[in-house]
């Protein structure tokens, strides 16, 4: 079984904001540019099964790159930033942030979730994924996903999933053969 984990294209957004599980779209530029990648870096995308976050960000790249079906699913949402969702993340009160700084895989954001709690639904997702019969299969997502899913595979401690520089529109390729889950490369 072939997995390409596909980061979303480029938001639509001023930068420094806080966008987690906010349904933000994508420039058109942004969205041409992940196209083109996606396609140039995935064989023949036929005979793929699609499973997609059901965020909007996500859905248009998806809606454009499938030559099959897709599966939506709130599972592979990115992190759920609570309150502070839309907000600068300079206006965040620095005594809420310094304190989910210092434990962010344990601490819920205010109103949020933890990095666990994110990874613990993915995996989920992951776990029943990994189960199906598909020989091919495109997850496109956001980078909070896609790092959990490599940690998960590499055996990372979660405490250092942000050592994974996940870009837009980046893919990542893992491989299960008899149970074995090898990574091909990431961020490609």
């Amino acid at each position: 079984m072939e997995i390409y984990l596909i980061r979303h294209p480029e938001v639509n957004i001023d930068p420094g904001i806080c966008y987690g599980w906010s349904d933000v779209g994508v420039s058109d530029d942004s969205l041409k540019f992940a196209v083109a990648k996606v396609l140039r870096n995935i064989p023949g995308n036929s005979g793929f099964n699609f499973y997609c976050s059901d965020l909007i960000r996500c859905r248009v790249l998806a809606e454009k790159i499938s030559s099959g079906n897709i599966y939506y699913s709130s599972a592979i949402r990115e992190l759920n930033f609570g309150n502070w969702e839309m907000k600068l993340w300079n206006e965040i009160p620095q005594d809420e942030l310094n304190f989910w700084m210092e434990d962010f895989v344990n601490r819920n954001c205010s109103g949020g979730e933890s990095y666990k709690e994110l990874c613990d639904r993915v995996i989920n997702f992951w776990n029943s994924l990994v189960k199906k019969d598909d020989d091919k299969i495109a997850v496109i997502t956001h980078g909070g996903v896609i790092r959990s899913i490599l940690c998960h595979v590499l055996d990372i401690p979660l405490k250092n999933a942000f050592k994974l520089k996940i870009d837009y529109a980046g893919i990542s390729k893992l491989v299960i053969h008899k149970n074995l889950e090898t990574v091909e490369f990431i961020n490609k």
